[in-house]
């Protein structure tokens, strides 16, 4: 094999693992959204075999740092996150929703005589607290002995991300 047909099988490797932008910017945001949904540490991206396993799975990516996993992607996943929250909130005039459970069965009692009894009387028992525990719970996997030096805008973020995890935020599909 002479030296010109050896530079071009290796530019045409090289040019099979480059990776465009948006493909680049997809993979950031896919392990932005593991590192907070999963509770991964981002020293992660510093291990050599955590860089090598990525290295083989996908030639060509380039992991991003750790300065720019904290204070870039995680915050840039936790906007949209809000984002969505804020863009696609609960539709107050559908029958579906029902934002003031008495008001519903005192407006809907002629049409549901039985049901709106029934439905008051369930009203009337105390909320539970399981979704303030759920939050705890996971402010304290996020929060652990091992994270405790965490900067306060991060855990925020992580929180966020982790909380909403099974909403559809368009940053993560619009790559």
């Amino acid at each position: 094999m002479n030296d010109s047909s050896s530079s071009q099988a290796t530019l045409h490797t090289f040019q099979q693992f480059r990776l465009t932008k948006d493909r680049q910017k997809k993979i950031d945001l896919d392990l932005g959204y593991a590192v907070a949904k999963d509770n991964i540490p981002i020293n992660i991206l510093r291990r050599p075999s955590f860089r090598q396993w990525i290295h083989s799975a996908v030639p060509g990516y380039k992991l991003p740092g750790i300065e720019r996993m904290r204070y870039k992607i995680i915050p840039d996943i936790s906007f949209s996150t809000a984002m969505e929250v804020l863009v696609n909130p609960v539709d107050h005039d559908s029958d579906l929703c029902v934002t003031k459970p008495l008001e519903y069965w005192k407006s809907n009692q002629c049409r549901f005589p039985i049901l709106s009894e029934i439905g008051r009387d369930a009203v009337s028992v105390a909320a539970s607290s399981g979704s303030v525990e759920r939050a705890f719970s996971v402010a304290s996997d996020i929060l652990s002995a091992k994270r405790s030096a965490m900067k306060p805008d991060l855990f925020i973020n992580l929180m966020l991300i982790k909380c909403n995890a099974g909403l559809k935020v368009g940053l993560r599909d619009a790559v």
